[in-house]
C-alpha cells in the first residue's frame, strides 16, 4: 500500500516555453507585427470550438504563456456527413473552427475592461442569489 502525502499548497504546473507545443506553432504567425489584429483560422474542424478556446484561455494547453494577448472566436462553417455508429444513418456534424488574433494595446485594454465588467456583474448576481 502506498502512503499519501499532505501538502500545504498545490504545486504549480510546469508549462513549456513559448517556443514549444502545437499551440505555440499555431499562434506564432500571429505574433508578427504585420499580422497584429488580423483574424486567422488556427484550428479545426472540430465539433466544439468553444471548448478548445476555453482550454487555451484557461491555461490547460502548454506553450501559450502570452495567451492574454490573443483573442479567440469559434465559428461553425457548415457541416459534414458522418455515419452514426449506433443507428447506421448518415447525420450532419457541425464543422467548427477556432479563429485567433493578437490584440494591440488598445483592444487588449478594451477587452480587459469588458471582462472585468462581466466578472463584477456575475459576482453581484451571485451575492444577490446567496442572500435570497
Amino acid at each position: 500500500m502506498s502512503t499519501i502525502e499532505f501538502v500545504d499548497e498545490l504545486p504549480t504546473i510546469q508549462r513549456g516555453t513559448r517556443d514549444s507545443g502545437v499551440w505555440a506553432e499555431r499562434l506564432e504567425p500571429l505574433r508578427e507585427d504585420a499580422n497584429l489584429m488580423r483574424w486567422a483560422k488556427v484550428y479545426g474542424p472540430t465539433k466544439n470550438p468553444h471548448a478548445v478556446i476555453a482550454n487555451v484561455q484557461n491555461g490547460s494547453v502548454a506553450g501559450v504563456p502570452d495567451s492574454e494577448w490573443f483573442e479567440f472566436a469559434g465559428r461553425t462553417l457548415g457541416t459534414e456527413t458522418e455515419v452514426d455508429p449506433e443507428t447506421g444513418e448518415e447525420v450532419e456534424v457541425p464543422q467548427g473552427y477556432v479563429f485567433a488574433r493578437r490584440m494591440n494595446e488598445e483592444r487588449k485594454a478594451e477587452r480587459d475592461k469588458e471582462l472585468a465588467e462581466k466578472r463584477a456583474k456575475r459576482s453581484k448576481a451571485e451575492k444577490a442569489k446567496a442572500k435570497a
